[in-house]
């Protein structure tokens, strides 16, 4: 074999090997939505059969709970709530094999809307995730960012008694939604470990957006999307047995920027945050 022809069999077998290493490590996810009767957290599960069911090995499974536009926002909270559990009892009666650890609840009541239609909205979506690369654990993996209390003018003082701000560093959503990133999903068990240290105080979640220039009204998109990406961290601090009582979650718009003037992607980002206020013991 001619030098040159040799060298480019090397390179073709090294190209290979590097693509296959990449897609071992590569998330797989198999998706399956149901949807259910008006006003009812049961339905029919004939296509949770295990012939509709991934056949490879799952690492985890998010289990989503929505609803219609129908109802009051509490109401329909504990509703997906209801929706979303009975979907995982379902899953665990038929692979009853299957760790509780694998599963992730989460209640997005009316907050997540795909279509004018309400039949399609009442649903539980059930995402299977499987070749997932190996989360770090806690120690090994930089804390969120603590930041002392931030005075931004008259208006967004912070009360005496917060204790500490917490940034959630490793938490973005995809762009305009408050869907969380899959690196985000992979975040998250760790965070939410690291935040436990804090369970028997007081906390708010904080939803912040970029948008630089006059306040946003409450009625703007962007408003609305702070308090939803507040209340999607608020609903899976749940799901990880924090207590409601101790917990709430608000929109804080555009109304402390940490950077006034953004220049770059990573400065929009330091803006479009998620904070969660600690309370004094």
């Amino acid at each position: 074999m001619p030098p040159p022809m040799k060298k480019l069999k090397i390179l073709s077998l090294l190209l290979l090997l590097l693509a296959s290493r990449l897609a071992a490590q590569m998330v797989t996810r198999d998706t399956l939505i149901l949807h259910f009767p008006y006003d009812r957290n049961d339905t029919t599960c004939e296509v949770l059969s295990s012939d509709r069911l991934p056949g490879k090995p799952i690492d985890s499974i998010r289990i989503t709970g929505h609803t219609d536009i129908q109802g009051s926002q509490n109401y329909n909270q504990a509703l997906s709530l209801r929706r979303a559990q009975f979907i995982r009892s379902q899953l665990g009666r038929l692979h009853p094999a299957w760790p509780a650890a694998i599963f992730r609840i989460v209640a997005m009541g009316k907050t997540d809307l795909i279509s004018p239609i309400d039949s399609v909205n009442r649903r539980v979506e059930v995402i299977f995730f499987s070749h997932r690369p190996p989360v770090a654990p806690v120690s090994a993996l930089s804390p969120p960012s603590l930041a002392p209390p931030r005075p931004a003018g008259p208006d967004t003082v912070r009360p005496a008694n917060i204790d500490t701000v917490i940034t959630l560093t490793q938490i973005y959503f995809i762009e305009n939604t408050p869907v969380f990133t899959e690196a985000s999903q992979l975040a998250l068990p760790s965070v939410m470990a690291y935040l436990k240290r804090y369970k028997t105080r007081t906390m708010r979640v904080l939803g912040y957006v970029n948008s630089p220039g006059a306040l946003l009204d409450k009625n703007d998109r962007l408003f609305i999307l702070s308090t939803k990406r507040a209340q999607a961290v608020y609903m899976y601090m749940l799901s990880e047995g924090f207590d409601s009582r101790r917990l709430s979650y608000q929109g804080m718009g555009n109304s402390v920027m940490i950077k006034p003037h953004p220049m770059s992607l990573a400065e929009m980002r330091e803006n479009m945050r998620v904070e969660i206020e600690v309370d004094k013991e």
